[in-house]
């Protein structure tokens, strides 16, 4: 076996080395993350242990078109196999698992390289193939349709189902509407159902706008919003 540099490193070195934790990645392209992962929420809820969705604020700049929001899906399939579904940029999506020492025990996966002659590369490969099939059971459990744009009634119903008061879906629906974002002053305990589910975004600190797959929506419901409001009994 050879270095970066084309030294020759002696297999003795591989002797009584073991592997504590191994991370598999893929991204997938998406022209809505944001919604992608809210779409394979059910699929991680089906199949994930103490799956939570969380937001998090990305340390890097290529997240622009989505206001600096990002999403998280994470939870255990079993003890140290953790699975992670999070936006990456604002073009994909990564999946991601982080394998430890009781996983590599539970799958009959060696840690030793004396035991994958002495290379990385068999050691990789069986916890790989093992991380992508529940890849793709994940991924498979998606539900068509999940992205495009919503309409504006669609919208509606949305906001007065996970509002749950019609007065305050009412509020903001007219808030959104007329001025395209809403502020914490409203009270976050009652933004916070909507964060959720990805009905709105935070554009900076303390500012809400309408996620992007709801945005032409909203610019509907702005052109009509007293007839839609009556509409849908709001």
């Amino acid at each position: 076996m050879t270095s970066s540099r084309g030294q020759v490193i002696p297999i003795g070195i591989f002797r009584g080395i073991s592997i504590s934790k191994v991370e598999v990645a893929i991204d997938l392209a998406s022209n809505d993350p944001l919604q992608l992962v809210h779409a394979l929420r059910t699929s991680f809820q089906q199949q994930i242990r103490q799956m939570h969705l969380s937001g998090y604020r990305p340390t890097t700049n290529s997240y622009e078109t989505q206001e600096g929001n990002a999403l998280m899906l994470h939870g255990y399939l079993y003890r140290h196999e953790r699975y992670k579904l999070y936006t990456k940029t604002n073009r994909r999506v990564r999946l991601e698992c982080e394998f430890r020492t009781e996983a590599f025990r539970r799958n009959r996966i060696s840690r030793s390289l004396t035991d994958h002659e002495n290379s990385f590369v068999p050691l990789f490969e069986e916890v790989a193939n093992h991380c992508v099939e529940v890849f793709n059971n994940l991924i498979e459990e998606a539900p068509a349709g999940s992205s495009g744009s919503g309409t504006a009634v669609e919208f509606l119903v949305e906001v007065g189902r996970v509002c749950r008061d019609r007065d305050r879906a009412q509020a903001i629906i007219q808030l959104l509407a007329r001025s395209g974002r809403i502020t914490s002053n409203f009270g976050y305990r009652y933004l916070r159902p909507l964060l959720d589910h990805i009905l709105i975004v935070r554009s900076a600190r303390g500012i809400y706008m309408p996620a992007p797959r709801w945005r032409n929506a909203v610019r509907q419901i702005e052109a009509s919003l007293g007839n839609l409001c009556r509409v849908m009994g709001l």
